[in-house]
């Protein structure tokens, strides 16, 4: 069994017109059809080769769906007739439709570590939780911050002082 425990539905789903055309070719209502269509692309999704629907036959796909199996045996005739099944018994296009994205996100994240080469953490300056974007230390923009913070903080001594020296 695979280790798959989902299957993609693609949009557009109770659209379709193949399947509606299916469905006609074989007598079956629209919703029997995409009862049986569904049931076939669980069976695809758990089969040892996935998209595979060996070891399906209408006599087990009528108990599952509790229809007759000369009708199933008509539903699968039409689903082949539409290019839905092929003759090796496997869902056309499965792997199409059911891709993984494993490969693309890791081709996704191995550029991205390549791109971005590893910076050393830069020592913030100012409050906590500044971005390590922060200037280095030597930068005369840190130089410049340093500087504003040292004349306000004298001017706030100076004004202590003051105010001291007036009320003693």
């Amino acid at each position: 069994m695979s280790r798959r425990k989902w299957f993609r539905v693609y949009h557009g789903l109770p659209d379709d017109v193949a399947l509606a055309v299916a469905a006609r070719q074989a007598g079956f209502s629209r919703a029997e059809m995409l009862a049986l269509w569904l049931t076939l692309l669980d069976h695809a999704s758990r089969h040892e080769q996935p998209g595979s629907l060996a070891g399906l036959d209408a006599d087990t796909l009528s108990l599952q769906l509790g229809l007759e199996a000369e009708r199933i045996a008509a539903g699968l005739a039409a689903l082949k007739a539409r290019k839905r099944v092929d003759s090796h018994q496997r869902i056309v296009g499965w792997d199409r439709y059911q891709s993984s994205s494993t490969r693309r996100v890791r081709n996704l994240r191995a550029r991205r570590s390549s791109a971005a080469a590893p910076t050393p953490p830069v020592k913030a300056l100012g409050r906590p939780g500044t971005p390590s974007t922060a200037p280095t230390p030597d930068s005369p923009a840190a130089i410049a911050a340093r500087r504003a913070r040292l004349q306000h903080n004298n001017r706030l001594i100076i004004g202590a002082t003051a105010r001291d020296n007036r009320h003693a």
